[in-house]
């Protein structure tokens, strides 16, 4: 007995016997025997490949006056819900898109639904859906379908809609190609789309459209990140080549002043550097697989190394402040930037508002975060990930906002990077930055001490995380409170000592009876006596070094606590995932010659980390970690390697 098949695949025979057909044809299947089958279609017989066929659901109706088969497949939107009253009916959801099979006179058609892998055929009323233009349908080897939506940027580049056809002309770029579609011709990005062969375009387009409404939408919001922050870094990128550099080289203005005015651009480059290149390795690491894009755990990961946006945005007033100055002031200085300002990269843009971009950015992430949580089905593998990434953006939020609104601190900070020479020091030291442990760098005190057998003169310098000691170049010629952060004074200090980690001291009175103000200043195995002003001096500076000492202890034992919870957490899972890391070999050099590496591995909430190896490119870890594994197909690993550092957050290697 014969039965219907319809054609997922197009077919094209190349020996005489074979039988060619489209997708979507319906073929009568007279044998099944093996892996070629034998049918006819449209009066002629033949073999054909069993896998490029799927049975119907429901027989075809022989042609009749009114009844055809359709010579080619036609592509339809449903624009009403259809709630189907039989088993041989079709129920159909606004905005699905369905491949049309067969038609009647009668207003009757049949079509198919696929959707998470499974295929649904029956009849349903005509007027319930829309065909979808012809030209969507034709396609070539040299043809792609836009996967996502895409902006063009520059004049030169093409923008297009989710579902457009393009016509490829070059490939000879890998990240960006060149193509027509609705008559504009331009470059596009390739990881926009996806490449149709010609023997499976039909089929592929109609099964891509048709995907949960709830999963398209969490997918544009996905590629609106990764856009948008590709886009960005294109700004800064811009910002820094065609004005910073040029200005810089051209010394209209003092070094320092260039600092005032960039900051520290160049971290923040590098900052969305790493986020967009984790954000394409992941998406190309997708595949054709749209559904198993997530980007909630590489957010996780990366937004608490954004701290370089408190130090510039807390900037933001005294940069704004110079640039219009030197505007009104030095004109070679406007003539540079009027001439930056002509080129076509510039969008017709002033400088000034690159310049406010990462404040537009920062304070941007959260709302874009939000959006696709709010598309994210609660049972989708990303969600989590993405309700915590949001909580870490807006946290860093919180941290740029405070900056700002502590501008006295930052001001203070950024005096200090300046008057005080760090020479001998083995680890970097930027002053306005965040701590390793305790978020912002917060000053907190200095004043004059002397070491009380010499007498020698320092002035202290305490911070939330650590106390300098330094000593001045020139005596001082009155209190240090009323000779620093002032532009009336210059004084300059060297490093006398290394920075004291306040979660390492402890401070105490002397046991012998002295009218003297001294204290001791416990640290590992060292102990400083110091000599304050007078007894009130004294009493504070042991009263503030204590208090920062216990909040610092406070907070390492608090990460600990959770740190451990996240690994010791045993939710509900399918098995276990032991790792060992072994060793590194040739790492990344670091800009200031330490190498003192460690590894993080982590699965969703889920991290690990090894001991941190001292003086080495080749580290020998012999860490063995275990993780609760959920699902084998959406659970990612993430192996990073960081450099320890001293005075601010680690840095990622790779």
């Amino acid at each position: 007995p014969s039965s219907d098949y319809a054609a997922v695949f197009a077919f094209t025979g190349t020996e005489p016997g074979d039988l060619s057909f489209d997708v979507g044809d319906v073929i009568d299947v007279t044998s099944t025997d093996g892996e070629w089958w034998t049918g006819s279609l449209r009066g002629k017989s033949g073999i054909f490949p069993a896998n490029y066929v799927a049975e119907s659901a429901v027989k075809t109706p022989q042609p009749t006056p009114q009844t055809a088969s359709l010579p080619k497949p036609e592509v339809a939107t449903v624009i009403a819900n259809y709630q189907a009253s039989g088993a041989e009916q079709l129920s159909l959801q606004v905005g699905q898109i369905c491949l049309i099979r067969k038609k009647n006179d009668s207003g009757w058609w049949e079509g198919e639904l696929q959707a998470r892998g499974k295929k649904r055929q029956g009849w349903f009323p005509a007027n319930y859906v829309k065909i979808m233009s012809n030209t969507a349908l034709q396609c070539s080897e040299t043809q792609v379908m836009a996967m996502y939506d895409y902006s063009a940027q520059n004049s030169d580049e093409l923008s297009f809609q989710r579902g457009s056809i393009i016509m490829v002309h070059e490939q000879s770029d890998v990240d960006w190609w060149k193509g027509t579609t609705g008559g504009a011709t331009g470059l596009f990005p390739s990881n926009y789309v996806q490449e149709i062969p010609a023997d499976q375009c039909e089929w592929k387009l109609w099964l891509f459209l048709d995907q949960p409404t709830k999963i398209n939408e969490y997918h544009q919001r996905v590629m609106e990140v990764i856009s948008s922050e590709e886009n960005y870094l294109k700004d800064l990128q811009l910002a820094d080549n065609a004005f910073q550099q040029p200005l810089r080289d051209s010394k209209l203005v003092s070094e320092q002043e260039a600092n005032t005015l960039f900051v520290n651009l160049n971290e923040l480059i590098m900052t969305s550097a790493k986020l967009v290149k984790a954000l394409r390795v992941r998406f190309k690491m997708s595949g054709d697989n749209v559904n198993s894009i997530m980007i909630g755990d590489i957010l996780c990961e990366q937004i608490p190394h954004m701290h370089p946006y408190i130090r510039f945005c807390s900037c933001q007033l005294n940069a704004s402040s110079l640039l219009q100055e030197l505007l009104d002031s030095n004109p070679e200085f406007k003539a540079l930037v009027k001439k930056c300002e002509s080129g076509d990269l510039w969008k017709g843009l002033p400088v000034s508002s690159y310049l406010v971009k990462p404040m537009q950015r920062v304070t941007k992430y959260p709302l874009l975060i939000k959006k696709i949580v709010e598309s994210t089905p609660e049972d989708h593998p990303d969600h989590r990930n993405l309700i915590t990434a949001l909580g870490k953006s807006e946290e860093l939020c919180s941290q740029v906002n405070e900056g700002v609104r502590q501008k006295e601190n930052s001001d203070r900070l950024e005096w200090l990077q300046t008057h005080v020479q760090l020479d001998g020091l083995n680890d970097k030291l930027v002053f306005n930055s965040k701590t390793n442990c305790l978020d912002q760098r917060r000053f907190i005190y200095c004043g004059n001490l002397y070491k009380h057998k010499s007498n020698k003169e320092l002035v202290g310098f305490l911070f939330n995380d650590f106390l300098l000691l330094t000593t001045p170049h020139k005596p001082l010629s009155g209190p240090t409170n009323d000779l620093v952060f002032t532009s009336k004074s210059n004084p300059q200090f060297r490093m006398y000592k290394t920075p004291i980690f306040l979660n390492e001291v402890l401070t105490r009175l002397p046991t012998d009876p002295s009218d003297e103000p001294t204290f001791h200043l416990s640290h590992i195995d060292h102990v400083y006596t110091l000599k304050a002003e007078n007894n009130n001096e004294r009493t504070a500076w042991m009263n503030k070094i204590k208090e920062a000492a216990d909040l610092y202890i406070f907070t390492e034992k608090k990460k600990r606590e959770k740190a451990y919870q996240a690994r010791t957490q045993r939710n509900a899972g399918i098995g276990r995932l032991v790792v060992t890391i072994v060793e590194g070999c040739n790492l990344v050099k670091t800009s200031n010659g330490r190498h003192d590496p460690y590894c993080e591995v982590t699965m969703g909430e889920q991290s690990h980390t090894t001991k941190t190896v001292q003086d080495t490119l080749n580290p020998k870890w012999g860490s063995t970690m275990q993780f609760y594994v959920k699902d084998v197909n959406l659970d990612v690993l993430c192996i990073s390697v960081f450099q320890r550092y001293m005075f601010s957050p680690d840095g990622k290697l790779g």
